[in-house]
């Protein structure tokens, strides 16, 4: 078969075009079902914005601020409890802007098919870590299969450059049974808070894990889900910003990397040690009730904890 010239030339333009389309498909489509969901330090919380990868981020964002990009875990969305009270925690101590992203439309799917979907989702967290930029005041709380997320998109940006992930019980079903061979290239400090070795994580080796409850394998307070040992690290966390979980090593907890401690040393956001200085594990016994602070010792708080709501500790 003859083909003029320009014909010749217009069907290799075609068929470039078409594989241009095609090659484009997988992120338009994981964009278009993924949503960000933007709060700055004059919403509070009871009002958000839709960000788009068109919006410009100055626009509703002070730019030289900060900013925090919380993910939420497997089996979660926007509407889970806990989500919003995290935006309200960090609006209030971290301000700047925050930002959540809500991929429950792949969330919900079971954990086979939710890990099918995670370069794609990686890849869009990756483009919003990128259109933010200033990844020195970046940080990203990500929970479950939301720290998996975090972990990838950062090391995706580079070797070390968002400035700080909290990363909340990392999720252990379909990764090998442990987490990244190594987190932390993902972010300047990488902290991991470890609730379970079910659903979480059994390796240990962000720059801090903060191991609860015993020994980071289980929660005394634990219950069915949503409120098992992994699905209480996101709540132990919102509390840390009014409470300090503080070193306490009840039950003998080993390491062969413990942490060196000082005064300072705390699980959360508000922690202020020298975190350069503090690396490895770091053992803190949860109570069974909230807000599951261990007082002299004492597992069973119920007293205690019925005394601080009657106060109004809590």
């Amino acid at each position: 078969m003859n083909l003029q010239p320009k014909m010749f030339l217009y069907i290799l333009f075609i068929l470039s075009q078409i594989g241009t389309s095609l090659a484009a498909t997988p992120a338009t489509r994981y964009e278009s079902n993924i949503i960000f969901f933007g709060f700055n330090d004059r919403s509070l919380a009871t009002s958000s914005f839709v960000s788009t990868f068109n919006s410009l981020i100055r626009s509703k964002c002070n730019v030289n601020g900060l900013f925090t990009i919380i993910v939420h875990a497997e089996g979660e969305n926007r509407d889970t409890p806990w989500v919003y009270a995290m935006i309200k925690k960090f609006l209030h101590y971290r301000g700047g802007c925050v930002f959540l992203m809500d991929y429950g439309y792949y969330a919900k799917s079971n954990s086979l098919v939710l890990h099918s979907h995670f370069d794609g989702i990686v890849e869009v967290l990756k483009r919003k870590m990128q259109q933010i930029g200033a990844y020195n005041r970046q940080l990203c709380f990500g929970s479950g299969f939301g720290a998996r997320l975090c972990v990838a998109a950062g090391k995706a940006i580079g070797n070390s450059v968002i400035d700080r992930m909290e990363l909340c019980d990392p999720s252990r079903t379909v990764f090998n049974n442990g987490f990244d061979p190594n987190p932390k290239p993902a972010a300047k400090n990488v902290a991991c808070i470890n609730t379970s070795s079910d659903l979480g994580t059994s390796t240990y080796n962000c720059h801090q894990n903060f191991r609860m409850g015993l020994c980071g394998r289980s929660q005394p307070a634990a219950g069915p889900p949503p409120l098992n040992s992994h699905g209480l690290c996101p709540y132990f966390y919102i509390l840390a910003f009014n409470n300090n979980f503080v070193p306490n090593n009840v039950h003998k907890c080993t390491s062969t990397r413990l942490a060196t401690m000082s005064s300072a040393v705390k699980m959360g956001y508000n922690a202020r040690f020298n975190r350069t200085l503090v690396r490895g594990d770091v053992f803190i016994a949860t109570a069974k009730h909230i807000p599951f602070i261990v007082k002299n010792g004492i597992i069973d708080n119920q007293m205690t904890a019925m005394m601080d709501y009657i106060n109004r500790k809590i």
